[in-house]
């Protein structure tokens, strides 16, 4: 990946996901009858390895890590649940690129359009 595909940077895959936790495990808040915590992960996809982890209890916010999970000059990846406007703010204010799918509902303004290869070109640019 990051030999043919170098101008795209250090890529990060940003996500988090809830596994369940013993019952010893007192600070994993999830609800009154399930202990969960909550895996927030950096996966570098440039070298297929996890980066950095970090570990909330189940209802921990996702959005607040991804400045412990991304560094300048990567670019963190990330699905719609880290949509917050508040959170654009503070990652371009910290100088972090980041790409992230957001939901449908959400009004769009297209500032610039680019041309995009057709199925032939972009099949010839993959390894």
């Amino acid at each position: 990946m990051p030999h043919a595909h170098a101008r795209l940077g250090q890529l990060v895959a940003i996500d988090g996901t809830l596994i369940d936790a013993v019952c010893s495990m007192t600070w994993a808040d999830y609800s009154s009858t399930t202990k969960k915590a909550k895996i927030h992960l950096g996966f570098d996809i440039n070298r297929g390895i996890p980066e950095k982890v970090h570990l909330t209890d189940g209802k921990g916010d996702e959005g607040p890590l991804v400045s412990r999970l991304l560094a300048p000059g990567q670019t963190g990846i990330m699905d719609r649940n880290y949509q917050c406007y508040r959170h654009f703010d503070l990652w371009q204010e910290q100088d972090l690129k980041f790409v992230c799918r957001i939901k449908a509902g959400t009004i769009k303004a297209c500032l610039e359009t680019y041309p995009v290869p057709g199925r032939a070109a972009w099949c010839s640019m993959m390894p």
